[in-house]
């Protein structure tokens, strides 16, 4: 079934845009590719997967799928490139993935502007980043790095 007939794409109450299911979604189905070219640098919707080997490699998307918003407690995976659910999926709720991004191991700047497309958010210090964190807010641009873990 094509990406389009899963899930559509509108304003979320998280964060900027989100993907959201269109139709039921059962658990372990496959809900289409991160479409995206190849990236060295970041941007907004670089996603960095982690090969086996240590090495990162940054995919600019340009589905979609690049509205994706942060959960630590997420609805959907990714295995490399491929979005897979984790359980039944509801029509109308909001699709999230685990960005598996800490921000006391992999800090940003004290002061950092994040563009998100439609407006732009100014973090002023490490503090609000953790809290922003913990309400399982966190930004789309900057580093996003996902370990792939289905077999």
């Amino acid at each position: 079934m094509s990406l389009e007939k899963l899930i559509f794409v509108e304003d979320s109450p998280v964060h900027g845009k989100g993907v959201f299911c269109r139709i039921p979604i059962p658990q372990g189905t496959y809900i289409g590719t991160y479409e995206s070219d190849p990236s060295t640098e970041d941007g907004t919707y670089v996603l960095w997967i982690e090969e086996e080997d240590g090495t990162e490699t940054g995919w600019d998307g340009i589905n979609d799928l690049r509205f994706l918003n942060h959960s630590y407690e997420p609805n959907a995976e990714l295995d490399g490139l491929d979005l897979y659910s984790l359980r039944d999926l509801v029509p109308g709720e909001e699709v999230f993935i685990d960005y598996q991004w800490d921000p006391e191991e992999d800090p940003v700047d004290e002061t950092a502007t994040q563009e998100t497309g439609d407006d732009e958010l100014l973090i002023d210090s490490q503090d609000e980043v953790a809290a922003k964190a913990e309400t399982d807010w966190l930004p789309r641009s900057g580093r996003v790095t996902l370990v792939s873990a289905r077999n």
